[in-house]
């Protein structure tokens, strides 16, 4: 058994309501920051540059609130939420860095909110999609339907 499974096993005997609340506000979060980034886009691009020395930054900012939106939709719906949230994590994490190095104007609230996300990345890759999720219900589905397969056919 690998590690992947021993900890899809613990998170579902230590699953609890409150960590779907936070997947969800964290996809919220997540969503809502690539709306920022799209119609921000400028001043992304300025912190990218600045960071790297690139002079065209307008496909890595794209891809950044790209990454942001789809990864935002599918913690909200609950599919996939360990590989978004492996993804999101290293994105994150430089987003982190940049904004503390190259910040414009009072940036704390920005790097305390970016802390959180970060925690909630980690949560979330730990416990998994949750009960109230659309993986949970794919799962669930197809057990159903493996059951009844699996009954001999009378007559």
């Amino acid at each position: 058994m690998n590690s992947i499974q021993k900890l899809e096993i613990w998170s579902e005997q230590h699953q609890n309501k409150w960590f779907d609340v936070s997947r969800i506000a964290l996809g919220l979060m997540l969503h809502f920051k690539g709306l920022m980034f799209i119609y921000h886009t400028a001043y992304l691009q300025r912190l990218l540059s600045a960071g790297f020395g690139i002079e065209d930054t307008l496909f890595i900012a794209q891809s950044i609130a790209f990454l942001h939106l789809i990864t935002g939709t599918l913690l909200i719906i609950g599919m996939g939420t360990r590989l978004c949230s492996a993804i999101m994590l290293p994105v994150v994490i430089v987003g982190l860095f940049f904004l503390g190095s190259y910040g414009e104007g009072n940036v704390l609230p920005d790097i305390v909110l970016t802390v959180i996300v970060i925690l909630l990345l980690v949560t979330s890759f730990i416990y998994g999609s949750g009960k109230f999720s659309v993986t949970h219900y794919i799962q669930k589905s197809r057990r159903g339907r493996l059951r009844i397969t699996a009954e001999p056919e009378k007559g």
